[in-house]
């Protein structure tokens, strides 16, 4: 089974949605998370020379659960594994998606995030009114797949790191092995994304996070 997605993992490729498998699908998710849960031991040697403190919003415990466990996984999904499908309609609803985010990172005052997911909107909201320009990406996605997958799951790790304050240079620079978990979990709910299809890989998402949640509290 992870044997898999290693495989794919090394090779990533465009490949049809299969039909979804109950039984799989929960074996992996057992399977993923409890390397996971490894791969947070180098955070955890980290932890002992910088203090890595997660940022907690201050929703109250059911604000705290909605965002974490159904907001995050689909605004996450959508924005770094949707549009592995370059699909018209996958099109509309990332539009949609980052035009929200967009605006919340404004009234938030990140002016940077909201910069780039408006830029973003605009980008996606031509591909869908521009049949031509439409054709042209759905055949650059594809003829560089493996590349954009690896970003896709990659970025989406590092991105948690902005979940730890303070964040000095050092901290910053170790990144890759403090985001570990998160970008390994990235790259299952990629492979399941391609598998079994964007609606599957929010369900991960989400299963993993109120497994977290659940467990050791809000900690990512």
């Amino acid at each position: 089974m992870l044997g898999e997605f290693f495989r794919y993992l090394k090779h990533p490729r465009f490949i049809r949605t299969e039909p979804f498998e109950p039984r799989y699908f929960f074996k992996f998710f057992i399977r993923v998370f409890f390397w996971a849960i490894l791969l947070v031991i180098p955070r955890g040697i980290i932890g002992l020379f910088y203090t890595l403190k997660a940022v907690r919003p201050a929703d109250g415990y059911w604000g705290l659960f909605a965002f974490f466990v159904i907001i995050a996984p689909i605004v996450e999904e959508t924005l770094f594994r949707l549009w592995l499908r370059p699909q018209k309609k996958n099109f509309i609803f990332f539009s949609g998606i980052s035009a929200v985010v967009s605006i919340n990172e404004l009234v938030e005052a990140r002016y940077l995030n909201a910069g780039i997911l408006m830029v973003l909107t605009c980008i996606s909201l031509l591909f869908i009114y521009q049949v031509r320009y439409r054709k042209l990406l759905q055949r650059w996605i594809l003829r560089h797949f493996g590349l954009l997958f690896y970003i896709s799951f990659i970025s989406f790790g590092l991105l948690h790191i902005n979940n730890i304050r303070p964040l000095p240079a050092p901290v910053l620079l170790l990144a890759p092995l403090i985001t570990l978990p998160q970008i390994f979990t990235g790259g299952a709910l990629g492979y399941i994304r391609m598998k079994y299809g964007i609606v599957y890989s929010m369900l991960l998402h989400s299963i993993f996070n109120l497994t977290v949640f659940l467990l050791f509290g809000w900690l990512v």
